[in-house]
């Protein structure tokens, strides 16, 4: 997906279509093999980590079967791969794209949305039993990529919001976010590292649901943090300690 969203971006920005020629081969291959880690998973092959390998790039952890970061961010790989199909005339392809597109957001909205806690699950794995409700600050990513891309949404509006407030209730501290929350009553996993770039797309992804201020509040709170308190605005490392092991997080 990352590789798919790059291409895109320079192809977006430039407005050259040489850009797309050269690498829309490329982009297609990268898609479909997205895809085909996950076949085992049927129908839900979209949102599926490949059962082989239970990484992505939160890997501090596995993941089993459906997973609503990694799986939103490949529906927005289906999305940006549709648009350049239809730009070079594959139409065949294109087709492809928005029916995975469709399948992985039937997916996601039909198993992954947690009622009781106003978000959407970590990971859920039937055949195997496996669910974790942890609550993900970044679970809305693959939203904010499409966004960003100028597409359409990909989660429903009215469960995007009831997210953001779930976040905003569990995840919130004074250095923009942690991770990963138990409850939101304010149990964070982390609480003395950052993800700086994640934190950024969150603020993000704030700013363009509306919430424009908690948006900014997040973003403000992250950059004072690396450029007051750890005065590393030089290098702006992907992590950070924000507060020590023997700290509360408030």
């Amino acid at each position: 997906m990352c590789y798919v969203s790059l291409v895109d971006r320079l192809w977006r920005i430039t407005g050259d279509n040489a850009v797309l020629e050269e690498f829309y081969p490329a982009v297609k291959k990268s898609t479909q093999y997205t895809v085909a880690m996950s076949t085992d998973h049927g129908e839900d092959a979209v949102i599926s980590m490949p059962d082989d390998m239970r990484s992505e790039w939160w890997e501090g952890f596995d993941w089993y079967g459906m997973a609503t970061h990694a799986g939103a961010l490949r529906i927005s790989n289906m999305a940006i791969a549709e648009r350049m199909a239809r730009a070079v005339g594959d139409e065949a392809f294109a087709g492809q794209c928005r029916e995975w597109f469709r399948q992985g957001t039937a997916s996601i909205e039909n198993k992954m949305w947690n009622e009781e806690a106003g978000c959407y699950l970590l990971y859920h794995h039937p055949k195997l039993g496996k669910k974790d409700e942890t609550i993900m600050a970044n679970q809305l990513d693959g939203e904010w990529n499409n966004d960003f891309h100028g597409l359409g949404g990909i989660f429903r509006k009215g469960r995007i919001d009831r997210a953001l407030e779930t976040i905003k209730k569990s995840c919130m501290a004074p250095y923009g976010a942690v991770a990963f929350a138990r409850s939101q009553d304010f149990m964070p996993l982390v609480t003395y590292g950052i993800h700086t770039s994640e934190i950024m797309m969150l603020a993000f992804a704030y700013m363009y649901e509306g919430f424009r201020e908690t948006g900014l509040d997040v973003l403000r709170n992250c950059l004072e943090n690396f450029f007051l308190k750890h005065r590393v605005a030089w290098d702006l490392p992907s992590w950070s300690q924000a507060l020590r092991p023997s700290q509360k997080a408030r």
